[in-house]
């Protein structure tokens, strides 16, 4: 009788997805404002002239397009059915991101439907995707902690918004979430894509549908859909917890370390709960990451992990404690703002102001951020820059923690052993070859 009702389950899910997938395709009329030529793509990319991407369905090429009377860098997905790609995920692709409006989700500039040419237009992000920051030496730049937390924060409430925001009854389920399918516009902002593979359900439903292989990225997905072919939003949520232990640790998924380990859910688990995470979280990062937020994020982390869908968080909860978890972090970071001049012989620190954050009146209470009427300057000793530079490791690249409009700012500890930020700003010119005057 039991498997009398799955089947029967099974059956329904199923038929509910082709029901979904026919309302997609019957429904490509509402996104027609957006359709392109194929004239107008070859002229916007320069007869495809710069390749920016490759992956499993085409390639991906940078151009150029007039919208809104403006012209505007775009990304163009030029799918290829040979690789995998078909006229469905084509199709589900341009009708989950017609009209979806939100910052952390990458937004649809128009696409091309003629003959065998099945092209897509996104937003143009510069950065490019999240795992190329993953590991800090794979890259010039490296990200800081909180700029990691800031793209965790924007990646939660990007697919938040695709879980619960994206219609009365509505809600997406995006069946291939990694590091990789997590995009950075030019301010470091986090965009989900790649909604090909992704999944259309009723809202408040535990189950969507029921296919006859598992999609997904080996190392992301989760068990359960592994051995069942059926997907949820957990599915998604456990996806998240894994890019969130890649950006804790600096390892990847997919890429093999020097110690010859990938990160893995059972590896993962193993550091977990033998309480010796540290261990394997990049020597850079683990600098810069207080105890409190380490326990705190790898928590939060480590819940979206769990065995069993219901024993992991919503997406809802994720997002606030991480927002939660930023909020202290930029309290903290701006306690320690210390500011640099140019000379040996003249005082180098600046004195610390502490910041408040904007709350409201029930969180005053509360919080441990001191109030605006009550924020004094605290004095603080003259450094000469050649201590600075001891602390520093002479600024080297190892030490930064930070980069701005006006200059840097390092990790260092001062003879006292308090931790500190060194802001060294960059000379008249712009350049960051000297130690800028305030």
């Amino acid at each position: 009788m039991e498997i009398q009702c799955v089947r029967l389950l099974c059956s329904f899910v199923v038929f509910l997805g082709f029901c979904i997938e026919d309302a997609l395709m019957a429904g490509l009329i509402e996104s027609q404002h957006l359709a392109l030529s194929f004239k107008e793509i070859e002229t916007a990319t320069e007869n495809f002239r710069t390749c920016i991407g490759k992956g499993g369905y085409g390639h991906v090429y940078k151009g150029e397009l007039l919208i809104a009377g403006k012209l505007t860098a775009v990304a163009v997905k030029r799918l290829n059915d040979r690789l995998g790609q078909g006229l469905k995920e084509f199709l589900t692709e341009i009708q989950l991101l017609t009209g979806q409006e939100h910052p952390n989700v990458v937004s649809l500039l128009g696409y091309c439907d003629e003959g065998t040419e099945k092209i897509i237009v996104y937003e143009y992000a510069e950065r490019g995707s999240l795992n190329r920051y993953i590991r800090p030496s794979d890259t010039a730049y490296c990200l800081t902690w909180l700029e990691r937390l800031k793209i965790c924060v924007g990646a939660a409430c990007g697919l938040d918004h695709l879980h619960s925001h994206v219609g009365k009854h509505q809600s997406i389920i995006h069946r291939d979430i990694k590091s990789a399918n997590i995009l950075l516009d030019d301010k470091w902002v986090a965009k989900i894509s790649d909604l090909g593979l992704s999944k259309l359900s009723l809202a408040g439903l535990d189950r969507s549908a029921v296919i006859s292989h598992a999609c997904g990225t080996p190392g992301y997905v989760e068990p359960e859909y592994i051995t069942s072919g059926i997907v949820t939003k957990k599915s998604d949520v456990y996806s998240f917890g894994m890019v969130l232990f890649e950006v804790l640790c600096g390892r990847s998924c997919t890429v093999k370390e020097d110690d010859g380990l990938y990160l893995s859910a059972p590896m993962i688990k193993e550091y977990y709960k033998g309480r010796k995470l540290d261990e394997i979280v990049h020597p850079i990062l683990r600098k810069q990451i207080s105890t409190d937020c380490m326990y705190k994020f790898s928590r939060i982390a480590y819940r979206c992990l769990q065995d069993g869908r219901e024993r992991r968080p919503p997406m809802h909860v994720v997002k606030k404690e991480l927002e939660e978890m930023l909020k202290i972090e930029l309290s903290r970071s701006g306690s320690l703002s210390i500011e640099a001049e140019s000379t040996d012989t003249q005082p180098v620190i600046q004195p610390i102001v502490v910041p408040a954050l904007q709350t409201s009146e029930s969180e005053k209470s509360n919080s441990i951020v001191a109030s605006p009427t009550d924020t004094q300057p605290i004095g603080v000793p003259a450094l000469q820059l050649n201590e600075l530079r001891k602390i520093t490791a002479n600024f080297g690249v190892k030490s930064i923690i930070g980069e701005g409009t006006f200059g840097t700012v390092y990790a260092g500890h001062l003879s006292s052993g308090q931790a500190a930020a060194i802001k060294r700003f960059k000379d008249r010119d712009g350049n960051g070859s000297g130690l800028g005057r305030v």
